[in-house]
């Protein structure tokens, strides 16, 4: 009898512990989230550019997305200079970023990030009359010359935990 109570206790006490993990795992606040100022670019005809060792898309989860923010917060920090008068590890939360998640062809994991500070209007054709529209940010990327520390890229390697490509726009 007191086996089976032993057994009993034994179970409940696993129960309870396996779902407080859950709970405490699923109530824990990522420390990056997409909101409106984020969103994923997927449309492989406009990635050409970005990666020309493309091997295919993924989809980060919430852990990719942490390490990826500390990541590009230590790049900001190993690249600042006199010249950035808007971006460092403070405000980049306020940059509109548009990413795209591939595989190179080494099978390497690779968050592509382009941002701005604000949303330009581009001229549009409409019937013949040419007027200013903001640009489809969210569908297209959006690519600026000129512009400083408004404008800037990186693409972060989550397999090796490194970046590179940082580029940062000049002035005029």
């Amino acid at each position: 009898m007191r086996t089976i109570f032993k057994i009993w206790i034994l179970i409940n006490t696993i129960w309870i512990i396996n779902g407080c993990k859950q709970n405490s795992q699923e109530n824990k606040t990522p420390d990056f989230q997409f909101d409106s100022i984020h969103t994923v670019i997927s449309d492989t005809s406009q990635l050409n550019w970005i990666a020309r060792d493309l091997n295919s898309l993924w989809t980060p989860n919430t852990n990719d997305l942490n390490i990826t923010e500390s990541i590009l917060k230590t790049a900001i920090k190993e690249n600042m200079n006199e010249y950035w008068s808007l971006l460092d590890t403070l405000t980049v939360k306020k940059y509109h970023r548009q990413y795209t998640f591939y595989t190179n062809s080494n099978n390497d994991s690779i968050v592509f990030i382009n941002a701005f500070c604000r949303v330009l209007n581009i001229p549009v054709d409409s019937a013949g009359i040419w007027i200013m529209r903001p640009c489809d940010w969210k569908n297209t990327f959006m690519m600026v010359n000129d512009g400083g520390d408004c404008y800037w890229s990186i693409k972060i390697n989550l397999t090796r935990k490194t970046y590179f490509d940082f580029k940062v726009n000049g002035e005029a």
